[in-house]
């Protein structure tokens, strides 16, 4: 027989027996018995697989694997389906929007959502004994759409540059809220939509006709519109300048004004004493003639527009205080001046020198004689001088220097010449020269007799100017001017006399700084000037006059290069050498007068003037040192501006002077003011 060739198993996992006995011939039985088929090692073959072989593990797919629902409404069932080993139980993770749940019996996932929930991928695991299977299911629970937007004023009508009270949106409890709001068309310029809140808010800045906006409100579930009507009215009427109590002397007529504004056609309805006055559609309203049984009257005004839209001022009283003054008419100087002296005479007249006509600057003079009411030429100065000062004398005579002049090549050099006129010859002879030319400077007479030149402007080429800080001294005896201690600023200022023996320089104007607010005293003894208390406001163009008490008034002014003029006053009190706020002219004036009556009041005359009924240079008004108010006063004849006051020795008032804008103007007659 043949030789028989080892078997060859191939078999993987079998286990075979063979027979250990010897092989007795070539012919050998192999005998081979699969292992688990003997009992004996039935235990052997349990131990190395599973005791749950047979259970297969699921397999699970779900009939939806995207869901996309809404908050509120009930969603299709989603249910598995096992193609593997029955499922002994589910399972999801993370845990389902609220409202939703997933029966770990049967696997469904039912319910109706009760919260808005963004996409998001739940695991759903099914498990048996013979192991486990999942399936992504990703869920959005959208909002319900919004429903019934409205807004809380619609159609809703502003006014341009006026906020508006913001304009509140609601919506219907039906639908869902909204997350975001927007307007399809571009809003009035100024008006704001809130994108989160959909409050619209702002200022509207311009005038538009009714236009319709649609806005949408928009959460997850969607959107719903609303159409909002608006309108831009013109500015409303507003109050910019209101009505100002008035002190006002018995005899004369008086104005309260109102300043208004707004985009429509406005219209003015005046009240006194809480009854509609007839015929007063005007900003301006002029009371008759006045009497002390107007005193405690109060003014007002409503200013309204053509879209029935008003508003009205603040009351004003009027307070009747003493009698008004009255200007009359007297001589007409020989020349128009401007710039000029007014200089009182111990004989009583006045002497009038030099100035301007238009741009011809002046040398000549004239005399006004109180008696005739007339003028009357008298001999000329030697030099054309304006911006000059003219101070009296203890000896009669009367001191003109410096100034400026026209220059042989153009321009307005300061001169540094000086006069003196003697009213018993009717001429003028040269004096000593000032140690520097100047014009706009203050000249005081002090106790001593000898005169005070401070500060002012100069300019040797008639072109170039600086503001000086020198001073000099004026000796009538030696008919010379030598140099004193120096202001510790330079200035162009008014100066007065204290009764104390001082001279007093507030504030005044520098061409380097602009307006003062800084005050010096000069010492005669001393021979310097030192620093004082500072004014409240910094002013150039102001007046400053000495009242019977010692104190001084300083009065109106600018200080912002002559833009707006100062209605404020100050005064300085020598004794602590401080300044403190006075009552307030009623009108902002630089340039003025400002003359000491032999009441005691101070009289305010023209100037360039911003009245607060109109603008007008005729307007005066008293100052009242015992109560502190300036009363308006009744008007000059003729409007001054660069105009002289003169306190005659009959307590009357002599103005003359005016603006002369060409060469050659018609002179305006002089004015006497009586008290």
């Amino acid at each position: 027989m043949p030789e028989l060739e080892s078997p060859t198993v191939s078999r993987r996992n079998a286990h075979f027996f063979v027979s250990a006995g010897p092989i007795t011939s070539r012919l050998a039985y192999l005998i081979v018995i699969p292992l688990c088929s003997i009992v004996l090692l039935q235990a052997a073959c349990s131990s190395s697989g599973s005791s749950n072989q047979g259970t297969q593990p699921p397999k699970l797919t779900y009939s939806a694997t995207t869901v996309v629902s809404t908050k509120g409404t009930a969603i299709t069932p989603d249910t598995p389906s096992n193609s593997g080993g029955a499922v002994s139980s589910y399972a999801v993770t993370p845990t389902l929007p609220s409202g939703l749940s997933l029966d770990t019996s049967t696997g469904i996932i039912s319910g109706t959502p009760t919260v808005v929930a963004a996409q998001a991928t739940y695991t759903v695991t099914g498990t048996n004994s013979g192991g486990s299977s999942s399936v992504g299911i990703t869920i959005t629970v959208n909002d319900l759409p919004p429903a019934g937007l409205s807004y809380s004023t619609n159609p809703a009508t502003y006014s341009a540059a006026a906020a508006i009270t913001p304009n509140l949106p609601s919506w219907s409890s039906s639908g869902g809220t909204p997350t975001s709001f927007a307007s399809q068309e571009a809003l009035p310029q100024g008006l704001v939509l809130d994108p989160a809140t959909g409050i619209l808010s702002g200022t509207p800045a311009v005038q538009s006709s009714q236009t319709s906006y649609t806005i949408t409100a928009s959460n997850s579930g969607g959107s719903t519109n609303a159409t909002l009507v608006l309108t831009i009215l013109p500015q409303a009427p507003y109050i910019a300048s209101q009505p100002a109590n008035q002190y006002v002397g018995s005899g004369i007529s008086t104005y309260f004004s109102v300043s208004a504004g707004g985009g429509g056609i406005l219209t003015y309805q005046w009240y006194k004493n809480g009854a509609a006055i007839s015929a007063s559609n005007s900003n301006v309203y002029q009371t008759p003639v006045l009497s002390s049984t107007d005193n405690g009257e109060q003014f007002y005004v409503s200013v309204s527009d053509n879209y029935n839209r008003s508003v009205t001022s603040n009351t004003a009283t009027l307070t009747i205080k003493g009698v008004s003054g009255t200007f009359v008419n007297t001589g007409t100087p020989n020349v128009a001046r401007e710039c000029n002296s007014a200089t009182l005479l111990q004989n009583g007249k006045v002497l009038i020198a030099g100035g301007r006509d238009g741009n011809a600057l002046l040398d000549s003079a004239e005399i006004y004689d109180p008696s005739t009411s007339t003028f009357t030429p008298t001999g000329s100065m030697a030099a054309s001088r304006c911006g000059h000062s003219a101070t009296l004398l203890a000896n009669g005579k009367v001191l003109v220097a410096g100034g400026y002049t026209s220059g042989s090549t153009g321009g307005f050099p300061s001169l540094s010449t000086a006069e003196l006129y003697d009213p018993s010859t009717g001429k003028f002879t040269a004096t000593g020269s000032l140690v520097t030319g100047r014009s706009g400077h203050s000249a005081t007479l002090l106790t001593s007799g000898k005169v005070l030149l401070a500060g002012g402007d100069n300019s040797n080429d008639g072109f170039t100017n600086v503001t000086l800080a020198s001073a000099e001294l004026y000796d009538p005896v030696a008919g010379t001017f030598s140099s004193t201690g120096a202001l510790n600023t330079a200035r162009s200022a008014p100066a007065v006399l204290l009764t104390n023996g001082k001279v007093l320089v507030p504030g005044g104007f520098s061409l380097t700084t602009g307006a003062l607010s800084s005050a010096e005293l000069y010492d005669p003894t001393a021979a310097t000037f030192s620093l004082t208390g500072s004014l409240s406001t910094a002013r150039s163009g102001h007046t400053a006059t000495t009242l019977q008490n010692g104190k001084v008034l300083v009065a109106g002014g600018n200080n912002d290069g002559g833009v707006t003029f100062l209605t404020s006053a100050e005064l300085y009190d020598p004794s602590a050498g401080t300044f403190s706020p006075t009552g307030s002219m009623n009108n902002g004036r630089e340039n003025q007068t400002a003359t000491l009556l032999s009441s005691g009041q101070v009289l305010i005359i023209g100037g360039n003037v911003e009245a607060i009924a109109q603008q007008s240079l005729d307007m005066t008004e008293l100052y009242d040192s015992t109560s502190g108010v300036f009363i308006f006063n009744s008007a000059t004849n003729s409007s001054r501006v660069m105009a002289t006051a003169t306190l005659l020795t009959n307590g009357q008032v002599l103005v003359t002077g005016q603006e002369t804008p060409a060469i050659g103007a018609n002179p305006y007659p002089a004015e006497l003011y009586h008290p």
